[in-house]
């Protein structure tokens, strides 16, 4: 028997596939979960930021990239996160972050604005 892989395995295997580079390594951590929305911490060259990312039939997507612009339920809501999600999300990023050091929490608030990403499905990662 094959086990799934939590949704945080999954997010975490598709930003590295997406975003990590030899000499230019990709850190992802952590990654809070609420239904079908997830917000995924990341550091990368001295600088950070957070994902947003949603799942559609099983595979999940990146929908925008944004430092602390996407930390509140009223900008998750803004960004499509349905509100119970949105308030789900937000109180457990606040909870996971609180949990890692200052100097990590202030690199994640080096990416400044938003980009909107594709937003097309990507497969769930197969078991290895």
């Amino acid at each position: 028997m094959v086990l799934a892989e939590s949704p945080e395995q999954s997010i975490r295997e598709l930003l590295m596939d997406s975003f990590n580079k030899p000499g230019s390594q990709l850190a992802v951590d952590p990654i809070v979960v609420a239904n079908d929305h997830a917000i995924a911490d990341w550091i990368q060259d001295g600088r950070g930021g957070r994902a947003l990312l949603r799942r559609r039939d099983g595979k999940w997507s990146l929908i925008l990239c944004s430092g602390d612009g996407i930390k509140s339920a009223a900008a998750l809501q803004q960004a499509g996160v349905p509100a119970s999600d949105a308030a789900n999300l937000a109180e457990r990023l606040q909870a996971a972050e609180s949990t890692i050091s200052s100097d990590k929490r202030a690199m994640l608030s080096t990416f400044e604005g938003a980009v909107v990403m594709g937003g097309e499905p990507h497969e769930a990662p197969k078991q290895r």
